[in-house]
């Protein structure tokens, strides 16, 4: 799907819907279709307290909102919104078949067993399938985007809550943060309010107020939505983080258990998005590569979290992305290679900079490469493991490395849309040596893996389990053979993976908005 269509489509599947704190699921879906046909309906988290439910038209969310009353309590805010209380706590009646409440898979998303499968290709687009946003995933967080743009719009008409990062770019996972951005306008990424509006009104003009710059406005405005925020029901540990180069106001929205950040508009943000959702569908093998590489770095503890000297997850994508450019043929194409296939209307500027994306996915030619999942991870370890860090710094515009610049930290990946900056620029020298080090183990491992399929000896550990353990797991991997390592076991549980909340996006991060990924 095009992506301007995926945001469209999301943003009216939200104005359909409305999350309600049940006390009787069956009870609550009976009440809801007596204002109009549900859609869908599902819950927001594992001890089923919220329904995520859908009308078939928005209609029905306007007459339920319009009936529902208040609390008769003192000292409340009487906002009204769309996450509501059903205080009926009654049996449903069921005079007709009610709509099913889908019920996710919590504990399959989060799991740390890694099952066996004849093949490591099977187990690594399993583990993709298990971690990937799915639908009622996205729908929460499109949800709250609208619940946010609703509260902006009484003193912003025209503002557009407009999701970026990870939920939208095709390598999210279940658990990632929502990445918001405030545009004071709907026509995306345009700041510039006259050019907007020309042709459009009279000679008259709003008085507004003016700032002395782009982040003063940010910081101005992001004060007055925090502020705002405290008055959401159900939105939780409001803080303001406007000091960052970006200034991000950070919440937690309880009802959709979703840890949220919202900045001002920047069109490198949503373009970034945009690339790399481009990347993510170009080729079948982009998105389970990535999903491996990622739960492999978490569970080496390889990722920042709490140390900022770590590569985090958008760092590690690109180096990624940037091997599988250097492949013979390429699996995945250039930047410069992905703008000669959009047309003059999509063309774009950033710092100056002209760029250019395709909106049709299937206007980037399917790359001829015909190597498998197991060969690509097997030389994504082996070409970084041997990667002159020390000199050369990574392009992913040109699908080359250039010199590195001398002041320069570690590792040096040039932001694409942000010529100048790396993306890698917190990666201290230990931190990449244990990279590295990691890397040469993780290819071992492979090719231990491919002499017990080559030999057709069975193997119950499943191969990511072997994959993703460490020395410190298992105190008796390293002593005992490879062939010792495989046991009558189906499954093994990698106890110290974790699939805890993504940190990319804390403030040192932020400072490169544009490259949120979870």
């Amino acid at each position: 799907p095009l992506f301007k269509d995926i945001l469209r489509n999301r943003h009216n599947q939200a104005k359909r819907s409305v999350v309600i704190r049940t006390q009787n699921p069956e009870a609550t879906v009976e009440s809801l279709l007596t204002f109009g046909n549900l859609k869908h309906a599902h819950f927001t988290s594992q001890d089923k307290a919220y329904i995520l439910a859908e009308f078939a038209n928005e209609a029905s969310i306007t007459k339920l909102r319009q009936t529902a009353g208040f609390f008769s309590e003192p000292n409340q805010f009487p906002m009204r919104s769309r996450v509501l209380f059903d205080t009926s706590s009654r049996s449903a009646k069921k005079h007709r078949p009610l709509p099913q409440i889908d019920d996710v898979n919590w504990n399959g998303k989060s799991s740390q067993q890694y099952p066996l499968m004849d093949l490591l290709q099977q187990e690594v687009e399993s583990l993709c399938t298990r971690r990937s946003l799915d639908d009622s995933d996205l729908r929460m967080r499109f949800f709250v985007c609208l619940q946010l743009e609703e509260l902006l719009q009484s003193i912003l008409p025209e503002a557009y809550i407009l999701p970026f990062g990870s939920c939208l770019n095709g390598f999210g996972w279940w658990n990632s943060d929502l990445d918001m951005m405030l545009c004071f306008s709907k026509e995306l990424c345009s700041p510039d309010m006259t050019a907007m509006q020309n042709g459009r009104f009279s000679n008259f003009r709003m008085l507004t107020e003016t700032f002395g710059s782009n982040r003063m406005l940010a910081q101005t405005t992001l004060n007055m939505v925090s502020s705002l925020l405290q008055l959401v029901p159900r939105v939780h540990h409001v803080s303001r983080i406007l000091n960052a180069r970006v200034p991000i106001i950070r919440f937690k929205h309880m009802a959709v258990n979703l840890d949220c950040d919202i900045s001002l508009q920047a069109t490198d943000s949503i373009k970034m998005t945009e690339l790399l959702y481009l990347y993510s569908v170009c080729d079948p093998r982009v998105r389970p590569l990535m999903a491996v590489i990622k739960q492999w770095a978490i569970c080496h503890h390889l990722t920042a979290g709490g140390e900022q000297q770590k590569p985090t997850t958008i760092g590690i994508l690109f180096m990624l992305l940037y091997y599988l450019q250097t492949r013979s043929p390429p699996v995945v194409p250039t930047l410069k290679k992905l703008q000669s296939y959009a047309s003059t209307t999509e063309m774009f500027y950033i710092d100056d900079t002209l760029y250019g994306l395709p909106s049709k996915p299937s206007l980037i030619p399917r790359s001829q490469n015909t190597e498998t999942i197991d060969n690509l991870l097997h030389g994504f370890f082996t070409f970084y493991s041997e990667f002159d860090f020390k000199n050369n710094a990574i392009s992913v515009i040109e699908g080359s490395t250039f010199s590195k610049p001398a002041d320069a930290t570690a590792v040096y990946i040039e932001n694409p849309l942000s010529l100048g900056l790396n993306i890698c620029r917190n990666v201290a020298g230990g931190q990449l040596s244990n990279f590295i080090a990691a890397m040469k183990d993780a290819a071992s491992k492979l090719e231990a893996l491919n002499v017990k399929q080559e030999t057709s000896k069975k193997t119950p550990l499943s191969k990511l389990s072997f994959l993703f353990s460490t020395n410190h797991d298992s105190g008796n991997l390293e002593p005992v053979q490879i062939s010792e390592l495989f046991s009558d076991a189906d499954l093994i549980v990698d106890s110290e993976s974790n699939d805890g909340k993504d940190n990319d996006n804390l403030t040192d991060q932020v400072s490169n908005q544009s490259s949120h990924v979870a």
